[in-house]
């Protein structure tokens, strides 16, 4: 990210990922999205270590997302990641991250979600600091006026047992005044199937999802 700052002419890149963060990264990244200012559209970045929480706090405290005012997105990748295990959650400070933003065209707050079983999403699997309620009441009470649309890009183990439609039923029990308000979508991502059980995976792809007469279609799937 320095080498960038350091650039002339200084580049401008309006869709930004950064990938998975640490705390290292995040005084540059600040620079850089400070100095990008209304010039940055679209902004994805994710925590994934075993001290998540610790790497989203490094963020918020270098990195303030007021600056960019012409912000439409925001995606966080590996909300819940089912190959990892974490000390802590970077969901209260990415709370604090997103409660900066002072764009008025923000329309949507993207997440995606790693699972093999839809028990994952449930708080006892989760670090101790996740809380679906204070997600739901942030969303719901208008901390973002101008948003739209909270997605999830559900990222599942069919193989595993995990459903589309139990995950989506599940999520919108752990959400409901974001349901409610009709903020929530869900889009289906994929994962990688080891070689050694790809010809389980052909055989539960033919199977449908006990929750919903219309498995490949109960997804609206956002452009």
């Amino acid at each position: 990210m320095k080498c960038l700052l350091n650039h002339e002419p200084f580049p401008i890149i309006p869709e930004l990922d950064v990938g998975i963060l640490s705390p290292s990264d995040t005084t540059g990244i600040g620079e850089y999205l400070a100095k990008l200012g209304p010039s940055l559209d679209h902004l994805s970045l994710g925590f994934s270590s075993f001290d998540a929480g610790g790497d989203a706090e490094d963020f918020y405290l270098n990195c303030d997302l007021s600056h960019n005012t012409s912000l439409r997105s925001v995606h966080i990748h590996r909300l819940i990641d089912n190959w990892k295990t974490s000390l802590s959650s970077p969901v209260p400070w990415n709370l604090k991250s997103l409660a900066r933003i002072q764009s008025r065209i923000l329309k949507t707050i993207s997440f995606s979600l790693y699972l093999s079983h839809a028990s994952q999403l449930d708080v006892e699997d989760l670090p101790v600091d996740f809380d679906w309620d204070e997600i739901d009441r942030f969303f719901a009470e208008g901390n973002l006026p101008y948003l739209e649309i909270v997605r999830f890009d559900l990222f599942i183990d069919i193989i595993f047992g995990c459903w589309i439609g139990e995950t989506i039923r599940r999520l919108e029990e752990c959400l409901p005044l974001s349901h409610k308000k009709g903020l929530l979508r869900f889009s289906r991502g994929c994962t990688a199937v080891p070689a050694s059980l790809r010809q389980y995976a052909r055989a539960y792809t033919t199977v449908q999802d006990p929750l919903t007469s219309t498995f490949p279609q109960e997804l609206t799937l956002d452009a």
